[in-house]
């Protein structure tokens, strides 16, 4: 663009559009990066509650749950608890 600006006599306005251009891309650099945040906060605090469902939680419902006789729990619930032993157990590991 410079070169032909200068070619053309313009190099003035050839550099003003290319100033222009480049804070077009700023700006939509900008927006990008910050419609990107939100999603990335919710995504954290959204591991985070469920963190503390499946190490707080589920063991007070597990306990709950063993005091009630011939109760059979759902195959999901079971899943769920034994996820839940899994983190409490080897979750060090996974750091």
């Amino acid at each position: 663009m410079i070169s032909a600006g200068e070619s053309s006599g313009t190099l003035d306005q050839a550099l003003d559009r290319l100033a222009i251009q480049q804070e077009k891309e700023a700006d939509l650099n900008s927006k990008i990066r910050g419609a990107m945040i939100y999603p990335l906060v919710v995504v954290v605090v959204m591991t985070v509650v469920v963190g503390f469902m499946v190490v707080k939680v589920l063991p007070q419902v597990e306990v709950m749950y063993q005091g009630m006789k011939n109760a059979k729990l759902p195959f999901i619930t079971q899943m769920l608890l034994g996820l839940s032993h899994f983190i409490i157990d080897f979750g060090g590991l996974l750091y």
